[in-house]
């Protein structure tokens, strides 16, 4: 029991120190998605441009805050760093705004339907608010292009990694996720929930030996030298998985062979 404890104690105090990955670019994105504050940015979408045409979508793309740490000592690996960490901050308020301006599209509409269809007619009187003059189907569509366009024009260089935001990994890339792991608070390859019985899971997995960590569904806990890091997480998983004794492997409910 004393061990255990220990042994978690130094996941939480020891780990994060070396847990950024060894890829600059891959950490940059990761930072930047932390570093962005998504409400603010929705709600700029939304306000600014109501108050001025595509005033948050320029200011998305021109504003990039600095880093609050640049966490490498060689000064290439910094400079890459901060290029691509300058670029995926941009995108990801791009991405925000966005929803700030469809919210701005539909709020207006709901609130034009409700006076045309209520307070217009000749029994209600006249309606007890007015609204502007609506903008065209064609400015919303502007601004989605622009954004859309200015997301492209974001991408990592070539050679450079992009890490993509999606919540679940395809079965096949599941299946591929077994080794040596590490367990880290911060710059982890994996977000993992592990689930309870009656729940779905994606992979079966069996803790064994580092040395017969070979196999789909085997994982092995090591410090040093690991094959990927993984996280664990309530919420925003990449993967959901159930620890087992037998039967290890991307077996779903269902299916009688490992894919």
């Amino acid at each position: 029991m004393r061990n255990g404890i220990l042994f978690f104690l130094c996941l939480l105090f020891i780990s994060p120190s070396s847990s950024q990955n060894v890829d600059p670019c891959v950490q940059a994105q990761q930072d930047a998605r932390d570093a962005v504050w998504r409400p603010g940015w929705w709600a700029g979408g939304f306000l600014g441009n109501y108050l001025v045409p595509y005033s948050a979508i320029a200011a998305a793309y021109l504003y990039a805050p600095q880093p609050a740490s640049v966490p490498y000592a060689d000064y290439q690996d910094q400079a890459k760093y901060r290029n691509c960490f300058r670029r995926a901050v941009k995108r990801t308020q791009l991405q925000n705004q966005i929803i700030g301006l469809m919210g701005l599209m539909i709020t207006y509409a709901t609130l034009n339907y409700a006076r045309n269809m209520i307070w217009e007619m000749p029994d209600q009187g006249e309606a007890p608010f007015t609204l502007p003059k609506e903008r065209s189907f064609f400015y919303y569509l502007g601004g989605l292009t622009l954004t859309f366009e200015l997301i492209k024009s974001l991408k990592p260089d070539n050679g450079e990694t992009y890490t993509l935001e999606k919540s679940k990994l395809p079965k096949k890339e599941i299946c591929k996720v077994y080794g040596k792991i590490k367990i880290v608070i911060g710059g982890e390859d994996y977000r993992v929930r592990k689930v309870d019985p009656g729940e779905w899971e994606d992979l079966q997995v069996k803790f064994v030996s580092e040395e017969m960590a070979n196999n789909p569904g085997r994982w092995s806990f090591v410090d040093i030298n690991e094959d990927f890091k993984i996280r664990f997480v309530e919420i925003g998983e990449n993967f959901t998985f159930r620890e087992v004794n037998v039967g290890e492997g991307c077996l779903t409910k269902g299916s009688k062979e490992k894919p």
